[in-house]
């Protein structure tokens, strides 16, 4: 069954084709060149007209994402300055505070770390903080280790 279908439609191509060949003559002169011009002109400076606007789109997004990437870089640099100083700092004020105990210690830490220009300093030894002055949101942590053990006092 299926091969005589086949056969048909087959058979019935030279009349579909005599059928679009006699709408085409049916077409005015005008039809045909309308048709060609929007094929040919048109629909291409549409198409071109859509890929520019999506490569100037692009473009902008790229120079969007190479601003967010140097910034980042830039935020990544000073927070390593400002940890290195940090560093610095603490290691300054551990020779600085030497063996001092109880209060006397926290006295001298807190003026050493304001002297400092600190936004927070915290002095911690193995289990527990012995002090802490400044504004608890600070962000960048500096931190020196020393054979320091205050008494406690």
């Amino acid at each position: 069954m299926a091969g005589h279908e086949g056969a048909r439609q087959l058979a019935s191509l030279p009349r579909i084709a005599r059928s679009l060949s006699d709408a085409g003559a049916l077409m005015s002169f005008r039809a045909r060149l309308t048709i060609f011009l929007l094929l040919i002109v048109v629909v291409p400076m549409v198409a071109i007209g859509v890929l520019m606007f999506r490569l100037i789109n692009d473009s902008e997004q790229s120079k969007a994402d190479a601003r967010v990437s140097a910034l980042a870089a830039a935020a990544g640099s000073l927070y390593e300055s400002e940890m290195a100083s940090a560093r610095t700092d603490a290691e300054t004020i551990g020779r600085a505070i030497g063996s001092l105990h109880g209060k006397t210690l926290s006295v001298r830490f807190a003026a050493l770390a304001m002297q400092a220009g600190l936004a927070r300093a915290t002095l911690s030894d193995e289990s527990r903080t012995l002090v802490d002055v400044g504004d608890r949101s600070a962000v960048v942590l500096g931190s020196a280790m020393s054979g320091i053990r205050p008494a406690d006092g």
